[in-house]
C-alpha cells in the first residue's frame, strides 16, 4: 500500500513540473564606481572567506603618506570633521604595539608576522574622525553586515560603524593634492575633510556606540540592505573629552548577511501587488504544492498557517481584514518557508504532512529594489481545505484498467 501511495505521489509531482517551471535563477546585477574608475575586486581568497572589505585586517596592504604626516592602511580613505584634525598611523609600529588580536606576552605586533591596525591620534582636543571604504559588487536588497575591532583611551569616544547604502562618497577632490590614493595608488585624493556631520547624507545606517572600556578591543557590527550595486563602509570615533587621544581600528569585515530569523521583512502596505502572478495549487495526499511567478527577480517566501481540521467550525469568507492579523506581529503565529537568498522569477513551496479536513491559509512575500529603497510586496491571501481521498478510490481504477 506505501509503495502504490508513494508511486502516485510521484507521478502527481511529475505532472506538476511538466506544467510549471520551477526556480530559473536571475542575473546578477553588474557593479559601478563612485569614482568613475574600475574599482578593487577582492581576490579569490578574500570571496571564499566572506569578507568583502579591501584590506580589512590593515595587514594585507602597505599604509600610503598623506600630507603632513599621515599614513593610511591600504584600500582605504581618511575623514575628519571640522579643524581638530588627528594624526594617522600604523598603530601596529613599535612605537604604539597597538593591534587586534593583541600579541601573546612577551611579543609584540611587529613579531613574527606584521600584525597593523588604523590608528589617528591628538593631544589637546577632542577629533570626528575615521576611515571609509567603497565597496563594488555587493546586491541591492540583500543584508550585509559590517564589523570592525575598536580599542579607545577611554570608554567616552562614542565609536561606531556605518553602511552609507546608496555608496556615498566624499566626492570634492584636493585641489593640487596628490595622487597615490585608491582604488590604484595613483589616483586623485579626495578632500578628507567634513565641515560637519551633516554632511553624512541622511540614508547613513550607524551602529550603537561602543562602551567598552578603554584599552581593551571590541567588536562593533550594523546590518543594512544595499539600494545600489555599491555601498560604502565607515569607521567613527568622537571622543568626548580632551587629553592625550587615540583610537585604533582592526579586524574589520564585510560580509552577507541574514534576516533576523530568515524571515523578510513584513510589507508597509498589505494590499496585493502585481508584482506576484501565476500562483498555483496542487493538492496530493498529505502534500500541497504551491508555485508562483514575479514579474522581475526577487526575493520570495511564503508565510502560511495550518489550522488542524478538528479545530474548523466553519469555513470563513476570504478577506483582506480577515487574514491580517495572522501576519501581525504579536498577534497570532506563523510560519514561513526556508529563504533563499537569491533573486529569481520562479519560485516554488511544499508543504507536508497535512491531514484531511486541514485549512491552509497563505499569503507570499517577494522582496526587491523599487527606486531608491528596498520594498516587500504581497499577494492576495489564498485559503486551501485539504481533502485526501481514500487510497482504494485512487488505485481500484488503475488496477481493474490493468486487468482488461
Amino acid at each position: 500500500m506505501r509503495s502504490r501511495r508513494l508511486g502516485l505521489l510521484i507521478s502527481l509531482v511529475i505532472t506538476a513540473f511538466m506544467l510549471w517551471g520551477w526556480g530559473r535563477a536571475s542575473r546578477p546585477m553588474q557593479a559601478t564606481s563612485p569614482y568613475g574608475v574600475p574599482l578593487w575586486s577582492p581576490p579569490l581568497s578574500a570571496t571564499a572567506s566572506g569578507n568583502l572589505l579591501r584590506n580589512g585586517s590593515m595587514d594585507s596592504e602597505p599604509f600610503y603618506w598623506r600630507p603632513t604626516n599621515h599614513y593610511i592602511a591600504g584600500g582605504w580613505y581618511e575623514w575628519w570633521v571640522g579643524d581638530p584634525l588627528p594624526e594617522f598611523i600604523d598603530g601596529g609600529i613599535i612605537y604604539h604595539n597597538v593591534c587586534y588580536p593583541p600579541p601573546p606576552p612577551g611579543k609584540i605586533c611587529v613579531d613574527d608576522m606584521h600584525n597593523s591596525s588604523q590608528g589617528y591620534i591628538r593631544w589637546g582636543a577632542p577629533y570626528i574622525a575615521g576611515i571609509y571604504q567603497p565597496v563594488a559588487g555587493v546586491t541591492p536588497c540583500l543584508p550585509y553586515r559590517l564589523t570592525a575591532y575598536n580599542r579607545n583611551d577611554s570608554a567616552r569616544y562614542r565609536p561606531r560603524v556605518g553602511i552609507e547604502p546608496t555608496g556615498w562618497v566624499i566626492t570634492r577632490m584636493l585641489t593640487g593634492g596628490t595622487y597615490n590614493c585608491p582604488p590604484d595608488g595613483f589616483s586623485q585624493c579626495p578632500d578628507p575633510r567634513l565641515e560637519s556631520e551633516d554632511e553624512f547624507p541622511s540614508t547613513m545606517v550607524w551602529s550603537d556606540y561602543g562602551d567598552h572600556a578603554a584599552y581593551t578591543w571590541a567588536p562593533i557590527a550594523v546590518t543594512a540592505e544595499p539600494v545600489s550595486t555599491t555601498i560604502s563602509v565607515w569607521l567613527y570615533a568622537a571622543p568626548l573629552d580632551a587629553g592625550p587621544l587615540s583610537t585604533y581600528w582592526d579586524a574589520a569585515s564585510l560580509t552577507r548577511s541574514t534576516y533576523p530569523g530568515d524571515v523578510l521583512p513584513e510589507p508597509d502596505d498589505w494590499a496585493p501587488s502585481t508584482l506576484i502572478t501565476s500562483v498555483h495549487v496542487i493538492t496530493a495526499l498529505d502534500y500541497l504544492f504551491i508555485d508562483w511567478t514575479t514579474t522581475e527577480p526577487t526575493l520570495g517566501q511564503l508565510w502560511y498557517t495550518i489550522q488542524p481540521a478538528s479545530s474548523v467550525t466553519s469555513t470563513p469568507t476570504l478577506t483582506q481584514s480577515l487574514y491580517l492579523p495572522f501576519v501581525t506581529k504579536g498577534e497570532s503565529s506563523y510560519s514561513h518557508s526556508p529563504l533563499d537568498y537569491t533573486y529569481k522569477t520562479d519560485f516554488s513551496v511544499t508543504l507536508h504532512d497535512l491531514h484531511e479536513g486541514d485549512t491552509v491559509r497563505f499569503v507570499i512575500l517577494g522582496r526587491r529594489l523599487a527606486g531608491d529603497h528596498c520594498q516587500t510586496d504581497v499577494s492576495a491571501f489564498y485559503e486551501v481545505v485539504i481533502h485526501i481521498p481514500p487510497l482504494h478510490d485512487l488505485y481500484l481504477p488503475v488496477a481493474m484498467r490493468g486487468a482488461q
